[in-house]
């Protein structure tokens, strides 16, 4: 192979991989937002107090992460060729970050709504 055509192939993958980790963001962004979505459209967060109401939505978007969490590193094959596995580990890494801030949030503001424990 020679070096114009290797790089017209680095070029022409490059814009993939992007548009493939911008769908991927998208794909997680909706797993997020769905179970809210679906929440809120049920009508049970009318006349709930505001800290019950983060206590659920903290804890649905933490259940939304660890489920993501879990599947990322799982070597979904499509995943690892599109984004390449050193990119899925990075945010898998990250994902568990943010996971960990947002279980915390979550005891704390079901804490705060009743602080004789979680009943």
């Amino acid at each position: 192979m020679s070096q114009k055509t290797a790089t017209s192939v680095g070029r022409r993958l490059l814009p993939r991989r992007r548009l493939a980790s911008l769908g991927w963001a998208v794909v997680v962004l909706l797993a997020l937002a769905a179970p809210i979505v679906l929440l809120e459209r049920s009508g049970r967060l009318t006349g709930l107090p505001l800290l019950h109401v983060l206590s659920l939505v903290t804890g649905l978007i933490a259940l939304s992460l660890l489920v993501a969490a879990f599947l990322l590193p799982s070597r979904v094959r499509t995943l690892t060729t599109q984004l390449g596995i050193e990119r899925v580990l990075r945010v898998h890494r990250a994902l568990a970050i943010g996971t960990g801030a947002i279980v915390l949030a979550h005891v704390v503001f079901a804490l705060a709504h009743s602080p004789k424990g979680l009943g």
